[in-house]
């Protein structure tokens, strides 16, 4: 898993479980309770807001970036299957020279 889905992943579950702890407190009586849980709440309707932000953003640069390697392959070709076996050549050198450290 990418840093970034894991990242993405504690967020999601950050917000659950503040979620669950918000409505487990409702009954809590207290002025000084009702204050905090206000600002969580808050705070959490905004990082909602923000991390949904976030994540359309991070879809849109894929859908991007996935569009202009899409236009290069259909304009070059034969420099993409250079590329492409550049990558593969070297992928295998390292692997290779992992492997025969061990």
């Amino acid at each position: 898993m990418s840093s970034t889905n894991k990242t993405t992943s504690h967020i999601k579950a950050l917000i659950t479980d503040t979620e669950e702890l918000l409505k487990e407190t409702a009954g809590n009586a207290g002025d000084k309770i009702q204050v905090i849980r206000k600002k969580i709440e808050e705070s959490l309707a905004n990082a909602k807001d923000k991390f949904l932000e976030f994540e359309h953003e991070a879809v849109e640069k894929v859908k991007e970036g996935a569009q202009v390697a899409d236009e290069f392959v259909h304009k070059n070709p034969w420099s993409s299957i250079g590329i492409a076996a550049g990558i593969a050549a070297g992928t295998g050198l390292i692997i290779g020279l992992a492997l025969r450290k061990k």
